[in-house]
């Protein structure tokens, strides 16, 4: 027998459910038994990832493309889909765009509507950073955001999705604050471990008025935000990625007030480099 699949089930279900720490001891257990199941080795890829080990999981998927390269037996599509997120966080465009056009979406039998319309969204993000032109696709603000980033169009989709629909309990200028101070932090805050075509981040926002957590979405490796919306604390979330947005605001103006600082030192004193 080369593989359990009831046991596989399990460790799937605790990696959905959020189980990191579970998953990763039933999963290397489950491999110490079978060391060629190609099925545990991509869920091995999949929870390194989830564990923000990208330079691993990079590593463990080289393997495993060595591994079943030559099987004609095997549909490869899913672990592809994977690949292109990984070059994508590594910021391997070209090779990502090489493994796109590698899939069979006939094969992605599992995806939902929702899922295709992310790669779709990749690979125009893929097109447009390997500098080849698309046009945009009217009545599709992902798409559209994808190709060509437009910062009011972002704005006003917040403030019309969220905002005016009451799903915020923020004013419109409260919103417009917030997203103006996002811009600032995004890129000093902790990603979350959500990997798609987008950049995932949560804050906890708090003042005197309002306690929310807030989900922010950007464009891969960029303070490029798409859309914020509130989320239910009672979700299932990995609180050690959430970013206190007041603390961070306070730690990245400190930060930029100390480069001030040795910038204006470094001019007084003519010091170069």
């Amino acid at each position: 027998m080369y593989s359990d699949p009831s046991r596989l089930k399990k460790i799937k279900e605790l990696m959905l459910d959020f189980d990191y720490k579970n998953a990763r001891k039933k999963l290397d257990e489950y491999i110490m038994d079978y060391s060629t199941d190609y099925i545990a080795k991509f869920y091995n890829i999949k929870l390194l990832m989830c564990e923000n080990k990208i330079n691993k999981a990079e590593k463990e998927m080289v393997k495993l493309l060595k591994h079943i390269e030559d099987n004609d037996m095997i549909k490869k599509d899913y672990i592809y889909v994977t690949y292109v997120y990984l070059l994508m966080e590594l910021e391997k465009y070209d090779l990502a765009m090489e493994y796109y056009k590698k899939l069979n979406f006939a094969n992605l039998s599992e995806y939902s509507n929702n899922d295709f319309y992310k790669l779709k969204g990749v690979y125009l993000f893929l097109l447009k950073k390997n500098c080849v032109n698309t046009s945009t696709l009217s009545a599709q603000y992902f798409l559209n955001q994808q190709i060509e980033y437009n910062r009011c169009r972002a704005l006003v989709h917040i403030l019309e999705r969220h905002v005016f629909s009451e799903e915020f309990k923020m004013s419109c200028d409260k919103i417009i604050n917030i997203f103006n101070e996002l811009e600032d932090i995004i890129l000093y805050s902790i990603k979350y471990p959500h990997y798609d075509g987008l950049d995932h981040y949560i804050f906890s926002y708090n003042d005197d008025k309002i306690s929310s957590l807030l989900e922010v979405l950007t464009i891969k490796h960029s303070n490029q935000i798409i859309t914020v919306y509130p989320i239910d604390s009672n979700d299932k979330i990995m609180f050690e990625y959430v970013n206190t947005f007041l603390i961070q605001k306070e730690r990245v103006n400190k930060t930029k007030s100390k480069s001030s600082q040795i910038d204006k030192f470094n001019k007084k004193y003519n010091i170069k480099g």
